[in-house]
């Protein structure tokens, strides 16, 4: 997985936040400063650190309305 994707998934931010805070050297993969929003992660095994907190991914729960098709709401 791309770390960007990755941060945003935990609720980072959205992609041009965390792009940003990328440039800024707030983002560290397994100690080391990461700049690069392209790095191919292991979510399972590197350890990515956001302003010195551990990154983790966050459960989404989808609820599908039959009424509408298409249509969904997520927590």
């Amino acid at each position: 997985m791309r770390l960007d994707k990755f941060l945003v998934a935990c609720a980072v931010g959205s992609r041009t936040e965390v792009k940003n805070f990328l440039k800024a050297g707030r983002v560290t993969v397994n100690g080391k400063k990461e700049k690069s929003a392209k790095l191919q992660i292991d979510e399972e095994t590197d350890e990515i650190c956001f302003d010195g907190q551990k990154a983790r991914l966050r459960g989404v729960c989808l609820l599908y309305d039959e009424q509408a098709p298409g249509s969904y709401l997520s927590n």
